[in-house]
């Protein structure tokens, strides 16, 4: 059966039956005009919009895990801040000939992020469009200072949860292979359609929120993102292509495809890793307390400086010697 020859409120009803219960901070979820919340000591928003065949295609991933990533990349806004998530919304846009069952998958998917990371489904839309478009917003709660890109400091470490590049070597597998041939590959394609935010490290790392001055995820490259820290802080952030963590999984996936895996690494996009710059002092203590919690590595890739020139930018080095930047993701 199809999204047209339902009751749109009847749907409404049956997605709430299958998402879990509001948390606590949640006092009104669906059903009515507006989602209420209450004690919210430092709310933090943001929002982010996935488009049919501009961010996911139907015939590379399963409803359940569009639902899980769509609710993933914007969980992940939230570890970038240093806040824990309280409350999302979800506006659909839909074909009429969507079958409701896709649908209700795409919602246990929607549940099954929920679930792990502790937040609830509070509302959203739903309307008619030519191709799919999921857009979530989604408040959370500081749990101490956030983690600003301006933060940055002259001196500070630059440290990188897990293994960039995963995700792009997933993707190029998607659009160059029917599926996945190895282990390696199949990792990698898990990489990019189930993203991990990284919300248990960034509060695992927020034992020594003093030291941590500014923060991002990995969502357009290591380098652009990097970039952004770089101009806002008004700083020369120095990478090392050396100390850039490759995973087994990559480098093998590389092999198979004939791709250089740094350049994943540097410019894929998509890893929703984390990118610290933090008080040299207590970087090992930070990746420590990191990857005690939550078993992720962490691995530092460079340090900050004054730029010369006032010239704010990325440097990246391999061998002591300056290597071109690579380009990452742009929307326009």
């Amino acid at each position: 059966m199809s999204l047209s020859n339902r009751n749109e409120f009847n749907l409404i009803e049956r997605w709430a039956e299958i998402l879990p219960a509001p948390r606590p901070k949640v006092l009104l979820g669906i059903g009515d005009d507006a989602a209420c919340l209450a004690d919210l000591k430092a709310p933090v928003f943001s929002c982010d919009a996935l488009i049919e065949n501009v961010h996911f295609r139907t015939d590379w991933m399963t409803p359940r895990q569009l639902g899980w990533k769509s609710l993933a990349v914007n969980i992940s806004d939230m570890a970038a801040m240093g806040a824990l998530p309280v409350a999302v919304t979800v506006s659909l846009a839909l074909p009429p000939h969507t079958a409701t069952d896709w649908v209700e998958e795409l919602y246990r998917g929607f549940a099954d992020a929920a679930e792990r990371f502790n937040c609830t489904v509070a509302g959203g839309d739903t309307a008619k469009a030519g191709e799919i478009m999921i857009n979530v917003a989604i408040i959370g709660e500081l749990t101490a200072h956030a983690l600003r890109r301006d933060g940055a400091r002259d001196g500070d470490a630059i440290l990188v949860t897990g293994y960039p590049g995963e995700s792009a070597a997933g993707l190029t597998i998607l659009q160059t292979q029917s599926k996945p041939q190895t282990a390696f590959e199949k990792h990698c394609v898990e990489k990019h359609l189930l993203p991990q935010p990284r919300i248990f490290e960034i509060q695992a790392a927020l034992k020594m929120h003093d030291a941590i001055h500014a923060a991002i995820d990995i969502s357009d490259g290591l380098v652009g993102d990097a970039a952004h820290i770089a101009n806002q802080s008004q700083l020369e952030l120095v990478i090392d292509a050396e100390s850039i963590p490759l995973s087994v999984n990559c480098e093998q996936t590389a092999i198979a495809l004939g791709a250089d895996p740094l350049q994943w690494a540097l410019a894929g996009g998509e890893d929703y890793e984390l990118l610290l710059c933090v008080d040299p002092s207590a970087a090992g203590k930070i990746a420590d307390l990191i990857q005690t919690a939550t078993h992720t590595p962490v691995h530092q890739i460079g340090y900050c400086r004054k730029p010369a020139l006032n010239a704010a930018k990325v440097l990246l080095y391999n061998n002591n010697q300056e290597m071109p930047l690579p380009e990452s993701w742009r929307h326009f």
